[in-house]
């Protein structure tokens, strides 16, 4: 019918080789001329047809992706259905982060990690997975909003949950394979917390545009974590082991 958002797609696919661009959350873009756009859509509008959808029939749209919904929404009027949009949805693909946070928040209260500040060697790896946690929360709210930069979620990850995991880990691996006890030196344990204050000062440096200060503060804090655990444990990794001790 001439007029009519159909009509006008057509008239555009008949006298114009342009079509419409879409660019994807990773920034890459994609452009559909207004033929294929037609062609897909009348696919569409057959699909719903097939399914038992008549005119004036509504169908709700839920569709992440930004093409999906453009051809299926003209599908929807070139078959006389009422398009119902409900996009962006908050419950299909954005919403995984949350779930994800969800189900790890019970395993971490599970695990009662609470209960090991006693232990360095433990406490580490809990701290290392609660910034696990907030990876997925960060990731899944800058996905639905813009209160956190997308790039908020990495910095979690990796300085806080990886450094955190890592230096826990490492140094467990080096008493244990060196043969010696599993006590953790007060010079550790600082370089723990100094890893803890890298990871949390660059977080704020992308949440809350603090100055370069912040940055480089954070920057020196991680090198440091390391360079203690090198200055402890370093020697160690070059000289034999000490012999076992049988139990």
């Amino acid at each position: 019918m001439e007029g009519t958002i159909t009509h006008s797609l057509e008239q555009a696919a008949r006298t114009t080789d342009r079509g419409l661009t879409f660019v994807d959350e990773e920034g890459k873009a994609t452009t559909v001329s207004y033929r294929e756009l037609v062609r897909l859509a009348q696919a569409t509008a057959a699909a719903l047809q097939a399914d038992g959808l008549k005119v004036g029939d509504s169908v709700a749209l839920i569709l992440p992706d930004a093409q999906d919904f453009i051809v299926t929404f003209y599908g929807a009027m070139f078959a006389g259905v009422v398009p119902v949009p409900l996009y962006p949805p908050i419950g299909l693909g954005k919403i995984g982060g949350y779930l994800q946070a969800s189900k790890h928040v019970v395993r971490a209260a599970r695990w009662q990690g609470w209960k090991t500040g006693s232990e360095p060697l433990l406490w580490t790896l809990h701290l290392g997975y609660f910034w696990f946690i907030a990876m997925f929360a960060l990731r899944a709210v800058a996905e639905l909003t813009k209160l956190v930069p997308r790039e908020a979620w990495v910095h979690a990850f990796t300085l806080g949950a990886l450094g955190l995991t890592m230096t826990g880990l490492m140094t467990r691996v080096v008493l244990r394979h060196t043969g010696r006890p599993l006590v953790v030196s007060a010079a550790m344990r600082a370089a723990y917390w100094i890893a803890l204050a890298a990871a949390l000062l660059r977080l704020a440096y992308s949440i809350h545009d603090l100055g370069d200060w912040a940055l480089v503060a954070s920057a020196l804090a991680w090198s440091a974590a390391f360079v203690i655990y090198l200055a402890r444990y370093g020697a160690m990794l070059v000289r034999p082991s000490l012999p076992r001790v049988p139990r």
